[in-house]
């Protein structure tokens, strides 16, 4: 089922179909200079994304492998995506859903997490080259 979301101003809106409703938190140290935290996002159908606002969708290549989509307008982080969109990840707060549905489930680059924080229950986790091998993302 689509669901919608869209940035802080609206000047980008949009709808998608996630995955599941399990919740990524990614600790990597580009995603927390962006968010000023961990990035939570959920994964979508790449080919259910559609725009019904995209005047200010702004692409950052962001390493050899991945990209972010901000909203060039507000600055809202909205999705990161691998470069040959076989990834695909939303911002969740950035989606229009009931977050008592959704579920902390899996943290990646876990060893660059700073150890001043910590989240209440247990998920999977993995290290930033478990991610790169899982994803062969060389």
């Amino acid at each position: 089922m689509k669901t919608s979301g869209q940035c802080l101003c609206g000047q980008v809106a949009f709808a998608l179909i996630p995955t599941s409703l399990q919740v990524g938190v990614c600790h990597c140290n580009m995603c927390r200079r962006q968010n000023s935290g961990p990035s939570m996002s959920l994964e979508y159908v790449a080919d259910s994304l559609e725009y019904h606002q995209q005047d200010s969708v702004q692409v950052y290549d962001s390493s050899t492998w991945g990209q972010r989509v901000v909203c060039s307008h507000c600055g809202t982080f909205l999705f990161w995506q691998s470069k040959d969109l076989s990834q695909n990840f939303v911002n969740v707060f950035a989606l229009d859903v009931d977050l008592d549905g959704v579920n902390l489930d899996t943290e990646v680059f876990i060893d660059e997490k700073p150890a001043f924080y910590h989240f209440g229950n247990a998920t999977q986790q993995l290290t930033g080259q478990q991610v790169v091998d899982m994803f062969q993302l060389d």
